[in-house]
């Protein structure tokens, strides 16, 4: 019998790959337009607001975006 934790690997794997590849979405678009906004990743990827923003903050901590500017003002730029 298999354990949970095994059961449960293919879908784990399927999100991250899923994530993965919005993540490349959004560097692609930063990269085309020269900078982005929280509500283009909302639109471009179907999030939520707390999800794009979650998605920004963590291509930042990468060193793939560099933020420019503060609270709603604030864009992102590809490095």
């Amino acid at each position: 019998m298999s354990s949970p934790v095994t059961r449960l690997q293919p879908s784990v794997e399927k999100a991250r790959a899923k994530k993965r590849e919005r993540l490349e979405k959004i560097i692609a678009l930063a990269a085309q337009k020269g900078s982005i906004r929280n509500n283009d990743v909302e639109l471009l990827v179907h999030v939520t607001d707390a999800t794009a923003t979650r998605y920004l903050s963590e291509l930042v901590k990468a060193d793939r975006l560099k933020r420019v500017g503060i609270r709603a003002a604030a864009r992102y730029q590809p490095l």
